[in-house]
């Protein structure tokens, strides 16, 4: 019995050693490096994806509650009409300067029998 007890105290003397060894070093605090763009842009990506996420289950909610016979394929299809909208109006952003501002006026009637 005394031997466990002078282990226990031998274990408590090197914990509150090491814990002063611990404690008497100064914390190294390093000042944050500054953020970059492509960490700003990440953040406000991230921040728009967590908005739209919510807004989505909340429409999705919505429809049901409207429309208690709707099925999991009408909502989907009525998702991928949206999606589909918001990607045509993201990509044709440079669209006419691509297609209609870049083409030689030249080549144009060329280009328009071909392409019919």
């Amino acid at each position: 019995m005394t031997e466990s007890l002078h282990a226990l105290s031998k274990d408590e003397e090197e914990s509150e050693s090491l814990l002063s060894i611990l404690t008497d070093r100064e914390p190294k605090t390093t000042p944050m490096p500054p953020a970059n763009e492509s960490q700003i842009r990440g953040t406000v990506y991230f921040l728009i994806f967590g908005a739209l996420s919510c807004a989505n289950l909340f429409l999705a909610k919505g429809a049901y509650e409207r429309n208690p016979d709707l099925t999991t394929w009408q909502l989907l299809f009525v998702r991928s009409i949206g999606t589909a909208i918001i990607l045509t109006l993201y990509v044709n952003v440079g669209a006419k300067k691509v297609m209609y501002d870049d083409v030689d006026r030249e080549s144009l009637p060329s280009l328009a029998f071909r392409s019919i």
